[in-house]
């Protein structure tokens, strides 16, 4: 199983007082991945699990608007994580991941 534990930083563009804003993202994800494998041995089954840890980088665009008169938002952005290797090859490669993701936001003011 693979997992991403992400830092993003982000830099938004107003796009004048029309309530979207165009932003980009960049920083870096940690993979955290285990690989189990199992074999038959001569007195049953053999299993073993390896651990990976990888620093990969992330980047990624996304628009957003703040609907007026109220305390909510909406975005979607698209991330981008850069892979490493072959996977089909090396089970410690990391294979490249991408996301879309649509967001709402409520602020509490």
């Amino acid at each position: 199983s693979m997992k991403v534990v992400d830092v993003l930083a982000k830099g938004y563009i107003p796009l004048g007082q029309t309530g979207f804003e165009v932003y980009g993202l960049a920083g870096a994800g940690v993979v955290l991945d285990k690989v189990e494998s199992s074999r038959r041995g001569l007195h049953g089954p053999i299993t073993a699990t390896d651990r990976y840890h990888k620093l990969r980088p992330k980047a990624g665009v996304g628009i957003s608007y703040a609907i007026p008169k109220s305390k909510v938002s909406t975005s979607i952005e698209f991330t981008h994580l850069q892979g490493s290797g072959n996977p089909n090859i090396n089970p410690s490669a990391v294979p490249t991941a991408n996301t879309v993701m649509l967001n709402f936001t409520y602020n509490f003011d």
